[in-house]
């Protein structure tokens, strides 16, 4: 069942294309697996990161900064944290509420 659930997989039913020895037909469009962070971000958060907050424009990634130490000289230069929070302790698991009965 294969072809039946994986895009291009082929024909779910085996038809013609899919016998030994016939000549390919026409392919379909494969169904895009990478999906850009961008758009998945516009998906869960219904906000467009590529959209200049001040005009509207549709703007480009020029480069992206992978190296902390860079990244840590260009916060620190635009005054802004270069370390993140301090994590809060960790909480207890909440206690359910016993109604205890004295035996005896």
């Amino acid at each position: 069942l294969r072809p039946a659930v994986v895009p291009g997989g082929g024909s779910p039913t085996g038809g013609p294309e899919d016998q030994p020895g016939s000549a390919p037909g026409p392919r379909k469009a494969r169904a895009r697996r990478y999906v850009e962070w961008a758009e998945l971000i516009k998906r869960v958060f219904e906000t467009d990161v590529l959209r200049c907050p001040k005009c509207g424009n549709k703007m480009r990634v020029i480069a992206s900064i992978r190296d902390p130490r860079i990244t840590k000289r260009i916060l620190e230069s635009l005054r802004l944290p270069a370390e993140g929070p301090e994590p809060h302790p960790a909480r207890p698991p909440p206690q359910p509420e016993l109604d205890l009965v004295a035996i005896g």
